[in-house]
């Protein structure tokens, strides 16, 4: 176990110790708020009209696609949360409509979309679910 020594002058920190943890207030300062990575997935709900019996067909009645994963979600309950607090995500997004649909869902909730890359080199992960 390794221990640290403190050096006191007259009590108080010593101008090493202050002067590191001025610093540390500092940064501390500078960097305030929640980063947010992981997955971002665009969710396709789809309603449809009946589930169908094996080796049938069914009709979806209508279709909503929203933002969802543990990255994006994170980031939005944190702005619900506290509406004032900074988050920020970092993450891969496909370059096409899947991807515009986090990226408006990150704007709406005022979180900043700078750490998220998009990429025309891979689809934006979908997640299809289904119910009626």
């Amino acid at each position: 176990m390794v221990r640290h020594k403190r050096r006191v002058v007259d009590g108080e920190l010593s101008p090493e110790e202050a002067e590191g943890r001025a610093g540390a207030r500092q940064m501390a300062e500078r960097r305030s708020g929640i980063l947010t990575f992981g997955s971002f997935i665009t969710d396709h709900n789809l309603a449809i009209e009946s589930y169908p019996p094996e080796d049938r067909t069914t009709f979806i009645t209508s279709r909503h696609l929203a933002a969802g994963g543990p990255g994006y979600n994170i980031a939005a309950n944190l702005r619900r949360l506290d509406p004032d607090m900074r988050v920020e995500c970092h993450g891969l997004l496909g370059d096409d409509e899947n991807g515009k649909v986090v990226l408006d869902a990150l704007a709406r909730h005022g979180i900043s979309p700078d750490g998220m890359t998009l990429t025309r080199e891979a689809p934006q992960v979908l997640f299809p679910a289904l119910g009626r």
